[in-house]
């Protein structure tokens, strides 16, 4: 229930971050120079635990962003959330 917002608030920041990041890069010249690439330490369950938080899961994402990138895109499927492992 309460984590609409602090999740939007954190994507939010980090996504403020990472574009003030590559158009500098993108202005500069140096974008195809850079891999930037971000990922949790630890995947979270999709449900909601007892605190309105998430317990920890296996599922997990990473971000890879360059000029450079060989292949662009969703490198992989998504998860089906309609099929998951005990809440995970």
């Amino acid at each position: 229930m309460g984590q609409d917002a602090q999740q939007t608030r954190l994507f939010t920041q980090m996504n403020d971050a990472v574009k003030a990041f590559t158009d500098d890069l993108k202005k500069n010249g140096r974008m195809n120079d850079v891999l930037l690439f971000t990922f949790s330490e630890f995947g979270r369950r999709v449900a909601q635990n007892a605190s309105n938080g998430t317990d920890h899961g296996t599922a997990n994402n990473m971000f890879l962003i360059s000029g450079g990138l060989k292949q662009k895109g969703i490198l992989n499927a998504m998860p089906d959330l309609a099929n998951l492992n005990e809440g995970i």
